[in-house]
């Protein structure tokens, strides 16, 4: 279970990486993580009922790697959910969250936990993600959270490394791609809510974990690479949309205002007659159904519509 051997003066890390299908993208993740240098870790590879024998070939090929079946694709956050028990049941100091979808620096996790040692504030910590296929260029340096515009964003994205985004600061939150988050912030708030199924249960975590004085910090000198929706073309499937809108409404219902809601109407239906225009360009009517197919389930308060995605929208999108 262990890729390392223990160190003594090392917080023990069980990081989580959920899996489904997608072999290729789970094998590169792991292969980076065997270079990791960080003494004390465990690697938990949490398989969401894969249907082609992806599980096998992982358990075959990465023996110091601990695999849990799950009967069925859960999705997200019921999926890391089943890790964050799992992790606290076996004395883990920190847990940290890795989409299969992304590869490391050896030192990634050395970074991190250093940040987080030196802030006894800081209940999550995340690093500088950059995209995969064009490591010059940022895809997440924290997240900021708008609330009059009922806005979430990645700081820094498509923005050049350039060195604009090389301090170490406090932000709103930070992406589920790649955190890692203290035990005692667990124990404090809870788990990720199931209630958000995935897109945005990230935010709310960190959200959360601010009302009661926990900080996110963005730590750049650790640094992954991220695929961005690989499994999905990076386009605008009928399920992402769907559950994109969901859970960001979601959100802003909880942690919104009164005072900021005729703001956020305003802002999301242009938002919504932008993005209309755009896939109409591109004629993707499968993606512009789920859009308004969640605007409809807001307004008459319908729950959810959940299910599996298809071979083409990954659950690591």
């Amino acid at each position: 279970m262990s890729n390392r051997s223990d160190g003594p003066d090392n917080p023990l890390v069980w990081l989580l990486i959920l899996h489904w299908n997608a072999l290729d993208n789970t094998r590169a993740c792991l292969s980076s993580l065997a270079g990791v240098t960080y003494p004390n870790f465990r690697t938990v590879v949490i398989d969401n009922g894969s249907t082609n024998g992806s599980a096998e070939v992982i358990e075959r090929e990465f023996p110091w790697v601990h695999l849990v079946r799950l009967y069925a694709n859960v999705l997200v956050t019921i999926g890391r959910n089943v890790g964050l028990r799992l992790a606290l049941r076996n004395d883990a100091d920190i847990v940290g969250f890795l989409d299969n979808d992304t590869e490391v620096e050896p030192d990634f996790l050395d970074e991190l936990v250093r940040a987080k040692t030196a802030d006894p504030k800081a209940g999550f910590v995340g690093p500088k993600i950059l995209y995969h296929n064009e490591r010059s260029k940022i895809w997440s340096a924290g997240t900021r959270i708008v609330r009059p515009l009922g806005w979430i964003h990645h700081l820094g994205i498509r923005h050049q490394d350039n060195g604009s985004f090389d301090v170490v600061r406090n932000v709103d939150a930070l992406a589920g791609c790649c955190l890692i988050v203290k035990r005692q912030v667990i124990e404090e708030i809870g788990a990720l809510d199931p209630n958000y199924i995935m897109y945005t249960e990230d935010t709310d975590w960190c959200t959360r974990a601010a009302a009661r004085g926990w900080t996110s910090v963005y730590v750049p000198t650790a640094r992954v690479y991220h695929k961005v929706s690989a499994s999905s073309g990076g386009g605008l499937t009928y399920f992402k949309a769907y559950h994109r809108v969901i859970s960001t409404w979601r959100f802003f219902r909880t942690h919104g205002r009164w005072w900021h809601w005729p703001t956020i109407l305003l802002f999301v239906g242009a938002g919504y007659a932008a993005l209309t225009l755009v896939e109409l360009s591109r004629r993707n009517l499968p993606g512009l159904r789920g859009l308004y197919r969640a605007a409809l389930d807001i307004a008459i308060q319908k729950d959810p519509l959940v299910r599996p995605p298809n071979q083409s929208e990954s659950d690591d999108a």
